[in-house]
């Protein structure tokens, strides 16, 4: 037996799989008859609608990795799901494929649960599973202003930082919300700063907003007491599937003429 993409029906089912039982029924099962392998029609589902973090799982996962890098920061960051899907389509990238494309979010109220037992335990760098957290801007709006109030009264030794992949297009005032409210960016590479090249690779956004989205992520990076730990990590997927020797030189062009060379 398999299970393409979530396990959720197989799980429901799973005494009629191990029975052998009306198994053309079963979701995402993968099974053989014979020689012959029969794959059911895919059903994507969504993110789990209650807390996934409980004190017993807490506590065997500080067990597994360690106290040091849970509790002091070693380890980048615990996953916390909040949602799932992507309708966008990144060549280099299968989520749509694995995940739907449509963009299915969690229930908030689970994911503050699950937020708020993980900083209980002293783990305050957290990871937002999703395909980009910016897909669409009235939920960055409403992410924000509730990290803003889960973290209000918390100050640097206890506030929850957040991290997750971004679409680097962002309105200013979205992503200084963002920021001010414990976000830290996680980059996917930037494939190039060519339009020709982000065109063919399907990504959706465009030189000039990536880089004026990375620069505004710089200035305020350059102006914190305790500056993000990656800082200093620039990445280039210059070796993309559609990169020629004019993608890369106006690349590198624009990345020396606004400076960035300089910054890291």
């Amino acid at each position: 037996f398999g299970v393409q993409g979530e396990p959720d029906g197989f799980l429901a089912r799973f005494a009629d799989v191990l029975a052998h039982r009306a198994l053309e029924q079963v979701p995402n099962l993968v099974y053989r008859r014979g020689r012959t392998f029969h794959a059911n029609p895919r059903v994507f589902y969504p993110p789990f609608g209650g807390p996934e973090y409980t004190d017993e799982v807490v506590d065997e996962l500080i067990r597994f990795y360690g106290e040091r890098a849970l509790l002091e920061g070693t380890m980048a960051a615990v996953p916390v799901e909040i949602a799932r899907g992507c309708p966008f389509h990144c060549y280099f990238c299968n989520e749509p494929v694995v995940k739907g494309h449509h963009v299915r979010y969690r229930n908030w109220s689970a994911v503050e649960e699950d937020v708020a037992t993980l900083a209980s335990h002293g783990i305050r760098n957290l990871w937002f599973v999703c395909s980009e957290i910016n897909i669409h801007p009235r939920r960055v709006r409403t992410i924000a202003r509730r990290m803003r109030a889960l973290n209000a009264g918390r100050d640097e030794n206890t506030r929850v930082r957040w991290r997750s992949y971004s679409i680097p297009r962002m309105a200013p005032a979205d992503l200084r919300a963002m920021l001010s409210a414990g976000f830290q960016p996680g980059w996917n590479d930037f494939p190039s700063f060519d339009d020709t090249n982000l065109a063919r690779c399907r990504v959706p956004f465009r030189a000039r907003s990536a880089l004026d989205y990375y620069r505004r992520y710089l200035d305020w990076a350059d102006g914190q007491r305790d500056p993000p730990a990656d800082r200093q990590t620039f990445s280039l997927f210059l070796g993309n599937a559609f990169a020629t020797a004019r993608t890369i030189s106006t690349t590198l062009r624009r990345v020396d003429a606004l400076g960035l060379q300089a910054r890291h």
